[in-house]
């Protein structure tokens, strides 16, 4: 089941592309994303169900072999607020020491 406070999502923005290569992958589920300048990428971790996925979401940049790329990146939440905030918590939901 989810962990409150733990991420359930991932946005991956593409703000400028490589040249060759650069792509993302998402090893698990056989999915190869070439992206465009601008273009982005979203993928959840948590189901309808309240389970967390279980491997399908496992992504990795394949390498840069002409050029540059620069991506940013949202990770998304359920359950932190200003009061609770993300940083008392790891990616998984468990509160820091």
């Amino acid at each position: 089941m989810h962990t409150k406070r733990g991420r359930v999502a991932t946005a991956v923005l593409y703000c400028k592309v490589a040249d060759k290569g650069g792509a993302t992958t998402f090893t698990k589920s056989n999915i190869f994303v070439k992206p465009t300048a601008g273009s982005a990428t979203f993928f959840s971790y948590k189901g309808l169900d309240g389970y967390m996925d279980d491997g399908y979401t496992e992504h990795s940049g394949c390498p840069v072999l002409k050029g540059e790329k620069w991506i940013t990146t949202a990770w998304m939440r359920e359950g932190v607020t200003a009061d609770d905030p993300w940083e008392l918590y790891d990616p998984s939901g468990v509160r820091l020491s």
